[in-house]
């Protein structure tokens, strides 16, 4: 177990390592009515964007999908198909990551061709149908939706963050980006809430409240699509 830590230490170090050694261009500070405007005037500004304001609480609900559906995957599965060792569990949650990771390749590609909005719609739309069957169908059926939820997730936190600054100014996308970060909260918040669910109701029906997330994204994809910043 130790040598895959390593790895990931030794990758991580290496690249922190570039980052410290690359060079990056100058900025200069902004001119103009935005540059005087204080933080306490830039944060009423963002607290009367709509949609900044529903995309923190979009941002929240995300990241506490993704933290609950891979915390709790290995449960699912070994609920869903008593005598399933461990290991063989965990084997599900790799094939989630890589799911994951096709599905950012796929996302990059197709919003060359669709705008985020409604592909972020298109894919909540789809985690809200494979969380209800992994609710309704515990099993095997249910666990292959619960790993199919990660494909869909892939592009939700760039896309969110994207729609959330659109149509903001320098001052507003610094605090904004700021605040957009620090809700993944959602991930303790959401998991813990999981959990709770779980040991009251059953792992299955736990994953009601990582429907509950994904309905709150769709919301906030469909207002996306037609609000003006």
């Amino acid at each position: 177990m130790q040598l895959p830590y390593l790895v990931i230490g030794l990758v991580v170090s290496v690249w922190a390592l570039l980052v410290l050694l690359a060079r990056f261009p100058r900025t200069t500070a902004d001119d103009g009515p935005a540059a005087m405007r204080g933080a306490g005037a830039t944060l009423r500004l963002l607290a009367g964007n709509g949609r900044f304001v529903f995309s923190v609480l979009a941002q929240f609900f995300y990241v506490g999908a993704q933290v609950a559906v891979w915390s709790f995957l290995i449960r699912y599965a070994q609920d869903s198909i008593p005598g399933m060792p461990e290991k063989t569990a965990a084997d599900y949650l790799t094939a989630s990551l890589v799911l994951f990771m096709l599905g950012r390749f796929a996302g990059t590609a197709l919003l060359r061709r669709i705008a985020p909005a409604p592909l972020l719609v298109a894919f909540a739309a789809a985690n809200l149908l494979l969380a209800g069957v992994a609710i309704a169908l515990p099993g095997p059926v249910g666990l292959y939706a619960l790993v199919g939820l990660s494909f869909f997730m892939s592009v939700m936190f760039p896309t969110i963050f994207a729609l959330g600054l659109d149509g903001l100014d320098h001052d507003a996308r610094k605090l904004g980006s700021s605040l957009l970060v620090m809700s993944i909260v959602g991930g303790a918040v959401l998991a813990a809430a999981t959990g709770l669910a779980s040991d009251a109701a059953g792992i299955h029906n736990a994953m009601a409240v990582p429907l509950l997330c994904f309905a709150v994204i769709l919301g906030f994809g469909l207002y996306a699509r037609r609000a003006v910043p």
